[in-house]
């Protein structure tokens, strides 16, 4: 079981909006899924109007990936959200740091890789987090399956631990396996399709 963080990708006029953690990371903006949430898209315009006041209207779900704090696997999920409304001043109400940050400059400040990598719509990789870890609190957990589906079939693993998706897809045959969507609804459990219908030359069809 693990937790799971969704977070929004937005950008206006080439600025992306992030925030500064207690960690002294920046990072996208979002919050832990609840088992109340209906939707995904429900949980990432809370977590915005909290954090900033900014009024979003989540548009695309982008590949997840596994952040791990010593024993706390959470999956992060992205979101690229359009903006709807803008306050004049934006406001975090946990008391975060809020910059809109250029693309040219992403890549000198303290941005984990994994959310560069999801700003920029490519392949995250699994990502653990080295320094004193802070305090845990009681957030709802979810199982996690990786779906890997073809034209007419779809094989499901339950996941036990955080992997690196397109590790856990080759070590099943499935190199090159594409992602597809995210399933969530009714249930505490998030399943993560990948597409392998399509192959690169060489990959195994199962």
């Amino acid at each position: 079981m693990f937790k799971v963080s969704i977070k929004g990708i937005v950008a206006v006029d080439g600025r992306h909006l992030l925030r500064m953690n207690e960690r002294g990371e920046y990072e996208l903006l979002g919050g832990k899924l609840e088992h109340r949430d209906a939707t995904l898209a429900d949980r990432v315009r809370q977590e915005f109007l909290e954090e900033s006041g900014v009024v979003v209207e989540p548009q695309e779900i982008r590949e997840p990936w596994f952040y791990v704090f010593g024993d706390r696997p959470i999956l992060i999920v992205p979101m690229v959200c359009d903006v709807v409304r803008i306050p004049e001043a934006l406001h975090d109400q946990d008391g975060g740091r809020l910059e809109w940050v250029r693309m040219d400059q992403l890549e000198s400040i303290p941005l984990p890789e994994g959310y560069l990598a999801s700003i920029r719509n490519e392949h995250p990789s699994l990502m653990t987090w080295e320094g004193k870890r802070g305090p845990s609190y009681a957030d709802d957990l979810f199982s996690v399956t990786l779906v890997v589906r073809r034209t007419n079939t779809e094989k499901h693993y339950q996941l036990a631990g955080a992997c690196d998706f397109a590790h856990r897809l080759e070590e099943l045959g499935n190199r090159g396996a594409s992602f597809a969507e995210v399933r969530y609804g009714g249930t505490p459990e998030l399943q993560i399709v990948f597409d392998a219908s399509v192959c690169p030359t060489g990959c195994p069809q199962q």
